[in-house]
């Protein structure tokens, strides 16, 4: 190859960037396209070359467009996504396809224009497409980009579980731990009249705010006191499922719950209980032993059930707090005591049985029974 077959070119991209290459007179701008994407990190799809006033064609050769082995000016690199967004509506699938792995790999040159693009594409009713926006978002919007959040957020809300489920992904790709723009969008989506989508925001919670954040803690708060049972019940799982455990403030507020005079909150009191919890916590156990002598039969069987989840088989001051209990003045407490100690003593206990034993003569029919079937069990249990 001889001296004049190849010649120095200058290109410059809008940025004002420039960049100098040798080239050959024979290379096409095809060619010339995989060389800037080397240096300039700009996908061949995205490059239109501009000499002048013309925009260069992919098989056009290099050389003749040089003067005497020079260009006469510098030639311009600029990124146009046209094409590609046409393809997004192309009725070939695999050119849809490519064209979402082709904004994927332009990254943040892309914008709030092909975040916009990209979004329709978490609705489509097939996995590989959506999961190809997610990551098509994601690489464009990188983290914490707020006009991608509140795009994604708003998809929580759709009515196809698919398409909640690509938007709480996207939503862990673009949004860091703590993302204040992030938690604001999700935490409306837990009022939602769909119990589907306020699971949806509740996965989305996991993913973008810290265990027992104030920002998603204190809203959970205000909704216990809401007049509807509903609300006070999901109340109760966000916080179960996004606070750290043995924070003192959200177990506060769940034992508080057990005595909801909705069933449904109760249970969902005792079963957050495991996840807020610090086993053998004494004040927990304090409070919760107290619920016991609730004057409604519910509440006290309540905390009874949730007497298993905050200490262990044996602990000795949850079984001191059960047995001061038999000597309270309501039967129905005494009762409710005497049905607790299977849960927390363990098989062999001496005090326990003893206890026990002196109930099944108790003037009380139901406290003898009850006491005779909590020493069947204690003994059945171990």
């Amino acid at each position: 190859m001889g001296p004049q077959d190849t010649f120095r070119m200058v290109l410059r991209n809008v940025k004002r960037d420039l960049l100098e290459l040798e080239v050959n007179n024979e290379d096409t701008i095809g060619m010339l396209k995989l060389r800037i994407s080397e240096h300039w990190q700009v996908p061949t799809t995205f490059q239109k070359l501009v000499l002048g006033n013309s925009v260069l064609g992919d098989c056009t050769r290099l050389g003749e467009y040089a003067e005497n082995g020079v260009l006469p000016q510098p030639m311009v690199m600029v990124i146009s996504s046209d094409a590609v967004m046409r393809d997004l509506e192309h009725r070939n699938k695999e050119r849809r396809m490519r064209a979402l792995r082709a904004l994927a790999d332009l990254g943040p040159r892309g914008g709030d224009a092909v975040i916009d693009a990209v979004a329709p594409f978490l609705e489509h009713n097939e996995e590989d497409v959506r999961r190809a926006a997610v990551m098509g978002i994601a690489h464009t919007a990188g983290k914490g980009h707020t006009h991608a959040i509140r795009v994604v957020s708003a998809k929580l809300a759709h009515p196809d579980e698919g398409v909640r489920r690509a938007a709480v992904e996207a939503m862990a790709q673009i949004a860091d731990k703590g993302d204040d723009a992030a938690i604001s969008a999700v935490v409306p989506h837990l009022d939602h009249g769909e119990s589907d989508v306020r699971r949806a925001a509740v996965r989305a919670l996991d993913h973008v705010a810290e265990k027992s954040d104030d920002r998603v803690v204190s809203p959970m708060q205000a909704r216990l006191e809401n007049v509807d049972p509903a609300v006070r019940q999901q109340a109760v799982r966000v916080l179960a499922h996004t606070s750290r455990r043995g924070d003192e403030r959200v177990v506060d507020l769940v034992v508080a719950r057990l005595q909801d005079p909705d069933q449904r909150v109760r249970t969902a009191a005792v079963e957050a209980l495991s996840h807020v919890v610090e086993k053998g916590d004494e004040r927990t156990i304090a409070n919760v032993s107290a619920c016991m002598e609730h004057h409604m039969e519910e509440v006290r069987q309540t905390a009874m059930k949730g007497l298993v989840y905050v200490a262990d088989r044996g602990d000795e001051y949850a079984i001191c707090a059960v047995v001061a209990r038999l000597e309270h003045h309501d039967d129905a407490v005494k009762r409710c005591a005497i049905e607790a100690l299977p849960y927390v003593a363990s098989k062999g206990d001496d005090r326990v049985t003893a206890a026990l034993n002196s109930r099944i003569h108790h003037s009380d029919c139901f406290v003898r029974f009850a006491a005779c079937r909590a020493a069947e069990n204690l003994e059945a249990k171990g």
